[in-house]
Formats: C-alpha cells, structure tokens, sequence
C-alpha cells in the first residue's frame, strides 16, 4: 500500500471533487482514472509490473465506488467490500513515464458477486489490459445480497446480462474449486490412510 499511497491520496481528491461539480456517477457508467508509468512500477523487463495493473484497478475500482456513491453507502450500512477475483489479460506493454489511464464500469451481478471491468489503454486509446474483478459486500459477518445494496443505494437497476467473458470465468472458476475439493479430499484421505 505504500507504493500506492502517493496515487490513493489524488484519486480520493478527484473522486470527490467529480462527484461534488457533476453529481454522482450512475452505476452502470464508467468511471476513468489517470496514472504514469514511475521507475518503482518497473520489472526486469523495464516495463509496468504485471502485479502493478491489479493495484491500478484497485484504485480504478476506488474511484469508481466513490464516485458511485456505494462507497458512502457501504460505510453507512457498515458493509465490508470483498474482492473474490480477478483475471487479467495483457496486450501490449506501458514503459517509464508512459501515461495511461483505467476505465472501470460494472458488468452487472448475480445473486453475490458484482462483476468489473478494468479497461487499460494508452491516453490515446490504445488497449493494453483488460482486467475483470468479482466484489462483493458483507456485514456481521454474512454475505450481503445484491438487491440489499440496491436497495440501501435507493436503487432499482434491472441487473445487466453478464457478457460470455464473465460466463467463461465463472465456469473456469467452478472447474478450480472442484479441482481444490477433490485435491483436499484426497490429502485428507492419503493423512487418515497413515
């Protein structure tokens, strides 16, 4: 996070000041963040860092609930956000003092995760990652249903149809899981087997 504070503090301040002249951002509407490529974001390939994207979509995603207003809203209820994953997919590289930017919209949800999409280009428009992120919120220790966040936000958005890429995902997740089941299942057999 000490990396990050430097680009935290200016997003908090740009979100509010967005959200105070223009009124808050609708949910469905996406949301875009400025960064520069800093030595200290470099790999041995003297290139953004692979681990660095998913930073710069953590403050994507920041912006975005800021400037949304669930981030009041989830403080208010005392909601907790949880990220449950993220895919990410390169296609070209960002080098010392490129400039880029991060659009970040919601996708829509199911009934507990809500489903992002980070966007990285050049300031130009060139595409350079394409991230997709699943959150969700919890409270007193329970999973909160996306229609309770609907409805503290005084909300009713039909949910959007999730797109094939979000599909694919959540069956390759499932595919995971049952893999870690059955690897689980067969350690706790093979340890009361000795």
């Amino acid at each position: 996070m000490n990396k990050l504070f430097g680009r935290t503090i200016p997003v908090l301040l740009r979100s509010h000041k967005l959200s105070r002249k223009l009124g808050p951002l609708h949910p469905l509407d996406t949301d875009k963040t400025s960064f520069r490529v800093l030595p200290h974001d470099l790999d041995l390939n003297l290139h953004l860092n692979n681990g660095r994207y998913l930073q710069l979509a953590d403050l994507g995603r920041l912006s975005w609930l800021l400037r949304t207003g669930i981030a009041g809203m989830a403080m208010r209820e005392r909601m907790k956000a949880v990220l449950g994953g993220t895919s990410i997919q390169f296609r070209r590289e960002l080098r010392l003092w490129e400039r880029g930017e991060v659009h970040s919209r919601l996708l829509g949800w199911d009934d507990r995760w809500f489903y992002l999409e980070h966007q990285f280009t050049t300031t130009e428009g060139r595409p350079v990652a394409t991230a997709l992120a699943r959150a969700a919120f919890r409270k007193a220790g329970r999973w909160v249903h996306p229609a309770s966040v609907q409805a503290a936000l005084g909300s009713n958005i039909p949910a959007p149809l999730l797109p094939a890429s979000v599909d694919s995902w959540k069956h390759l997740d499932a595919a995971l899981d049952t893999r870690l089941q059955i690897a689980r299942i067969t350690r706790t057999d093979t340890a009361d087997a000795g």
